[in-house]
């Protein structure tokens, strides 16, 4: 059902030697000279569907649920045609392509369907690609508020979460500002029990929030999008 899922988004896949390309520069290789063990890492992360197969299987692991309940949640994706249809057309029209891959967005919905977050932070929203599979989880838990914090005028003339649906906006709400100045004092005000980076993928603004998202959350669980780059 995934492909028939891609078919219907129309997920732009870049190559993988695109993608290898794109990686190619100074900085990358010489973390890689200093980590070898991210060499693997990236190259099996090349190959999505092999990967998702065991992220599925991890996913049940850790939160020690039936795997068969993986894919019960997977279904209930499957059904909501009309809202994903609502996304993809906003966010293609915004950029043209996605900034992430299919098995990231849907992995993001599994996360939030098992983990049931009353309250959710993502940072760094562009267009709302990961807001949206959020939403769409608390959609079907019936529960949870998102907030979502970006720079303000960051993605051209679209608006910062332009690709979210107008029917999932009534639990989400957005902070325009660098999440330096409002992320501490929003952890320390709300029970964050989901929190998703996706900002400035430098050392210290990572190091920074994780270090925020730790302090501060009770428990929960900390995602991160783009892991490699730094």
């Amino acid at each position: 059902w995934l492909g028939d899922l891609s078919d219907r988004m129309h997920i732009k896949q870049r190559s993988k030697i695109d993608r290898i390309i794109d990686n190619l520069n100074i900085n990358n290789l010489q973390r890689a000279i200093n980590n070898p063990e991210l060499i693997t890492v990236y190259i099996e992360s090349l190959y999505e569907t092999r990967s998702f197969e065991r992220f599925k299987f991890e996913l049940a692991k850790q939160f020690d649920i039936n795997r068969n309940q993986v894919d019960i949640y997977l279904s209930e994706l499957e059904s909501e045609n009309k809202l994903i249809h609502e996304f993809e057309k906003a966010y293609l029209e915004a950029n043209g392509k996605y900034l992430t891959t299919m098995y990231e967005l849907i992995s993001t919905y599994l996360v939030c369907r098992i983990v049931e977050p009353k309250f959710a932070v993502v940072t760094g929203t562009a267009y709302g690609g990961f807001d949206t599979f959020v939403l769409l989880g608390m959609m079907h838990n019936d529960r949870g508020k998102l907030l979502s914090i970006d720079l303000p005028g960051k993605w051209t003339e679209y608006d910062v979460g332009y690709a979210i649906p107008n029917e999932l906006h009534h639990r989400w709400d957005q902070v325009l500002e660098d999440s330096k100045k409002s992320l501490t004092d929003i952890l320390k005000i709300n029970d964050v029990d989901l929190a998703i980076h996706d900002s400035n993928h430098e050392y210290e603004h990572m190091k920074w929030e994780f270090e925020q998202f730790v302090s501060n959350m009770q428990e929960g669980v900390i995602m991160s999008h783009d892991i490699l780059h730094n």
